[in-house]
């Protein structure tokens, strides 16, 4: 739940960061690819921690109660690793010098089809149809990663015991 929470705000921060259509596309893209190197990062340390403490084990495969101390450390790792990137993002990051005001009334604005700005209250920006359009593509873009992620574990599973 954390994660989809910093998900979306760090993908609701990329307009304050640029208001050019191809850098946005840009961060989103940079942003997707450190989600899918941080997962295979997290994949890695995890391997490499059970391989190298499968102390009293029947099997490569079996994963017990007393492996619950890889586990915590991995937790450990992940989490500082974590704190060290929130740390160096924060203190990286300049913030806008735009007063509140200004930032506020430029995200009441929106383009209309004659090219010119108009401003916008939340009630009309639900009955924008670009809304529910952009809102049924995150969707359907959302259950194919998450079911792709989970069938490619499964998948690998079932050929670990067939062929493993």
């Amino acid at each position: 739940m954390t994660n989809k929470k910093t998900q979306l705000l760090s993908r609701a921060m990329i307009n304050e960061l640029t208001h050019k259509d191809g850098e946005r596309v840009a961060l989103n893209s940079y942003r997707y690819a450190w989600t899918v190197i941080s997962n295979i990062f997290i994949y890695l340390v995890a391997s490499f921690l059970l391989y190298f403490n499968s102390t009293n084990r029947t099997s490569e495969t079996d994963i017990t109660p007393d492996d619950a101390h890889i586990f915590r450390t991995l937790t450990f790792i992940v989490a500082g690793i974590g704190l060290v990137c929130m740390i160096i993002f924060h203190v990286g990051l300049k913030e806008s010098e735009q007063p509140a005001e200004e930032t506020e009334r430029r995200m009441q604005l929106s383009v209309t089809t004659s090219g010119k700005l108009k401003r916008m209250t939340w009630k009309t920006f639900l009955k924008e149809k670009e809304f529910y359009q952009c809102a049924f593509i995150w969707m359907c873009t959302r259950v194919i990663l998450n079911v792709t992620q989970v069938n490619l574990e499964i998948c690998f599973f079932f050929l670990d015991l067939l062929f493993g």
